[in-house]
């Protein structure tokens, strides 16, 4: 990374990348180079002009969704409701209504079905 910021059609690009790497390998091998995605557009959105950062809110939550995606995955739960979370107040943050939907209804799909904890079996009937 050369520290110049990209522009918003290379940033499109490299979710769609992203996504296809998910969709076509292990989330093992994507993990890594999409969290320097994911630092490298919070830093060039902090550096932005208003007009820029809120399609860099639409990337943010893109990329997080893919991550939040390949953690679940990989079994890394807690750590994917954290990605999850951050998808949802990027997508909040761009205004977008379509994105919102999107990031919230793929959380949904991916969330993993959880057995009842013990706690909820020793309730006495009433």
């Amino acid at each position: 990374m050369n520290g110049e910021p990209r522009g918003i059609e290379d940033w499109h690009l490299a979710c769609a990348d992203h996504l296809h790497t998910l969709r076509t390998r292990p989330p093992a091998q994507m993990v890594a180079d999409l969290l320097i995605d994911l630092m490298a557009v919070r830093n060039q959105t902090e550096a932005s002009t208003p007009e820029d950062v809120i399609e860099l809110q639409r990337v943010t939550a893109a990329l997080a969704s893919v991550h939040a995606d390949a953690l679940t995955r990989l079994g890394e739960h807690d750590a994917a409701l954290c990605w999850w979370r951050t998808a949802r107040q990027a997508a909040d943050a761009s205004g977008d209504l379509r994105l919102r939907l999107l990031v919230r209804g793929e959380e949904a799909r991916s969330r993993p079905v959880r057995p009842a904890r013990p706690a909820d079996h020793a309730r006495p009937r009433r």
